[in-house]
Formats: structure tokens, sequence, C-alpha cells
């Protein structure tokens, strides 16, 4: 193994993926293709990254039969799944210092816009890995970026920017109101509808522009007047029901009915405190987002709510996994699945059945924590913003791990005192060896209180582990 000259091995193991493992007393950790004898990486303490090792000097190495590699050193034990990861963060080659905070993302056409939490936005191209600061503001908190026609929209603290696609100078937009127009600030979201009329929503109600007036709905339309000073975070056009969906911060859901010319005809109003038709589970609204089958699914601080195609209802998923999740980001693959955002990692729900997994950094993920910020390519490619960058997968080449989970049992008590073999206890001899190697005991009538401990094998995701056991007799 040509490792460098003052490198000295002081362990070696073999992983099942044909890989050598080499480790040294100063030089950290070398990976070795064991065909070519080819050096692939070496692995070593890196302060900048928080999975590394906890230094270079690993006089002890180990790889379990789930292909986990156990790695020891004088401060203490690492450990690593050495199975093929589903996810990959995209290389933003930015100073390795800075914030990767990603509070806005939008896919178009191999570049990737992104909105930095610092305040930074770039373009990114996925092809050459080249990444642009676009022309804005120093002092923008940007929100979420947008694509009408070739225009490219990013809401902020600071109102409006707009741009042509894949031209980096951006401008602001003006926006007149005839009322109140000192209020304009904090865009949090906007759409369209097919009219052609813009929607804003912001922190203190609805604004309308159309090609001929731009006010506040509230002054706009009397029946628009519950959303006078709402705090409005997210909006969706419906295109097939020709409405309006507004999400507020923290007062429910408003739904503006329009009429064929794009004028207000009605509103109406879902809240927690409503009843029947009207009731929702929770009313901090992050998204909207429409399915293949035309059915509006919310994700709110309380899990999912699901509006069918044809109804008027919100019910609320209560499937274990989801229900009380904070779901702040909905995107659908091309197989029909759901894949949800919150800051406990990424969650992958498939409607028809209610199978929910979730996904975290144990399972390749850059972070845990994730945003608001997601989008798709044309190859069904997926990308979620992160307090870590971002995250990109496909969902069709996930692959599960197909390893069963044994099962140890570790610990018999006897009315609450552990059984040691050969020691007497309440008349008898329990046990006469270990408990993993007897196949089985028996019981006084005084031992009629008893309990087992037990583990499972799967030591790198143990929540991913679930158990089941029946007493029969």
């Amino acid at each position: 193994i040509p490792v460098a000259e003052d490198s000295e091995i002081s362990s070696l193991c073999a992983s099942g993926d044909n890989i050598i493992w080499a480790g040294t007393l100063n030089q950290g950790l070398y990976m070795v293709d064991a065909s070519s004898m080819r050096i692939i990486d070496n692995i070593s303490k890196d302060n900048k990254k928080y999975s590394s090792l906890f230094n270079s000097s690993i006089p002890s190495l180990y790889c379990d039969n789930s292909n986990t590699i156990w790695v020891a050193n004088r401060k203490g034990v690492c450990f690593a799944s050495l199975l093929p990861k589903n996810f990959t963060q995209v290389p933003l080659n930015l100073d390795p210092f800075s914030s990767q905070h990603i509070q806005a993302l939008l896919y178009d056409r191999k570049n990737i816009y992104l909105g930095m939490q610092n305040g930074k936005c770039y373009l990114h191209n996925i092809d050459n890995h080249t990444t642009k600061k676009l022309g804005l503001p120093q002092n923008i908190f940007p929100i979420k970026f947008y694509k009408f026609d070739t225009q490219i929209y990013l809401t902020s603290n600071l109102g409006i920017f707009h741009s042509e696609e894949n031209n980096l100078q951006f401008t602001h937009l003006s926006i007149d109101t005839e009322h109140e127009a000192s209020e304009i600030q904090n865009i949090f979201s906007m759409c369209r509808d097919r009219s052609g009329n813009n929607y804003y929503g912001g922190y203190t109600g609805l604004i309308i522009q159309t090609k001929n007036e731009c006010d506040w709905a509230h002054n706009l339309y009397d029946q628009a007047g519950l959303l006078r000073n709402k705090r409005i975070f997210t909006l969706f056009y419906d295109h097939s029901s020709h409405c309006i969906w507004v999400g507020t911060i923290s007062e429910g859901i408003y739904k503006i009915n329009l009429t064929d010319e794009g004028k207000v005809q009605s509103l109406e109003f879902y809240h927690s405190t409503m009843s029947n038709s009207y009731h929702i589970a929770n009313n901090a609204i992050w998204c909207f987002y429409k399915d293949r089958n035309d059915n509006i699914w919310v994700g709110t601080d309380a899990g999912l709510l699901l509006k069918q195609k044809g109804s008027n209802v919100f019910s609320h998923i209560s499937t274990p996994g989801i229900v009380d999740k904070k779901i702040m980001a909905i995107m659908e693959d091309n197989q029909g699945k759901l894949w949800l955002s919150n800051s406990q990692g990424i969650i992958e729900y498939t409607p028809d059945s209610r199978k929910v997994k979730q996904y975290s950094f144990r399972d390749g993920l850059s972070t845990s924590t994730f945003t608001e910020a997601v989008d798709k390519d044309e190859d069904g490619n997926i990308y979620f913003g992160s307090i870590n960058g971002i995250n990109m997968f496909n969902p069709s080449r996930i692959k599960q791990s197909t390893r069963i989970n044994q099962v140890y049992l570790t610990g018999v008590k006897v009315h609450q005192q552990y059984i040691k073999p050969e020691i007497p206890l309440l008349g008898s001899t329990i046990l006469s060896k270990s408990i993993n190697d007897t196949d089985t005991i028996r019981l006084n009538y005084r031992q009629n209180n008893f309990s087992f401990e037990f583990s499972g094998s799967n030591i790198i995701d143990a929540r991913e582990s679930e158990f089941r056991y029946k007493l029969v007799g």
C-alpha cells in the first residue's frame, strides 16, 4: 500500500465492498482498493467537518457484518455505515467558513437560484459547478424565488426584485399601491392568476396588482376585509378552481374565489376554531402543494392537511411520523410519493399506503435541519435546502437496506433482580450459562414476576428498528 513514508500502519480491516482500511498512528485512515492496491482516500481529523475523526491516530479498526466500520482512537470510538449513500450535497464552491444556510431555492434549466440566510444570493450552474453572486442589496433577506414566463422574482424583506433568467443583475419591482404605500415591506410570497394579475402576500395583508390598478385587497374589495393586517406567508393559485389559497403565519387559511375576469368574488375562511367543513387542525401554514391528482396538500406546524379533488374539506393526516410534525416544504416525485422537509430531516410519504420513512444526518444528508426551500428538475432529481447547503437525490434510485435486524437478549430479571448463571434465587438456579446460550428456562411458582432485556443489531440507526413479542400459553 503506497502510504506516506512517515505513516506507521497500526491496524487493518476489510469491508464488504472490496475495500481495505488501514489505520495509522499519525496519518489517519487510508481507504484502499483491494484489487489494485490503489489509495482511494486518506481520512484524517478535520475541524471544519462535524463528522470527521476525533484525531488522526487509529490504533484499532473493526468492520462488522452490517458493513459498519468502527474506528478506535485515544478520544473514543467513531463509526460509519459503508452502505451506498442515497443523497448528494451540491458542491457550491463557496468559502468553507461562510454560512450555507439556504433560505430560498429555485431550479431553472441546469441553474439553481440560491438565497442564503446571511443575505447573499447566488446562481449555481449544475453542469460546470460554478457559483456566481447575484446583484442584490447587501441588507436583503431573501425569502422565496419564483419564475413567471422568462422572469425570475425574489420576495424579501425589501420587497420584490426581478430579473430575466440567467441574468445576474436584479431590479427592484415597484409596487405603488393607492393606499398605505409606506407599509410595503416584507413581501413573503407571490402568485399570478390566468388573467395575469399578481398577488403579493406581506406582513400586513394582501396586495393585488392588475393591469389597471394596484392596492391592498381590503381596499379594493369589501369582502376581502378579513385580510387586513393578516401576516400572509404563502400563496398558491389553483388553475382548475380559479382561486387563490392564502396561508397565514398563525391565522389559518383563506380561499379567494375569482370571477372569470379575475375579480374577487367571495372569501372563505378555514381556522381551528371553525366547525364542519371550515375546521383545520392547525393555523400556522407553511406551504401549499397540488399533486398529479389535483389534491391539495398543506404543510403546517402540526403535520399535513389534505383537500381531495372535488372536496372543500381539509382533513388532518394522522399517520404516525407525520402527525404533529412541522412540515415546511412539500414535493411530489415521479412515482407519486411526497417528500416533506422539517427541522428533523426529510420524510418520504406514500399517500396510497400511508407508509412513512424519515431520513436524517445518519442516512447521508448533510444535516437533519431543513428549511422551506425545495424544487425538482426535469430528470426527477429533488433539491432540498438546509442549514448546511443543498441536498440532492433522485427518489427512483434510493436503495433501502435489506439487512435483517438481529435480536439479542441482554438480561433477564426475576422480581427486579438480574439473574446470573449458577446463582440460585428463590429455590432454584434459573440459568446455568449465559442467557444468549440458553434455549429454555424454567421458573417455579415463587419466580412469577420476570422480565427480559434485549437489543437489536442495527446500531447505526436504532429508530429504524421496531420490535414485537408474543406470549404463548
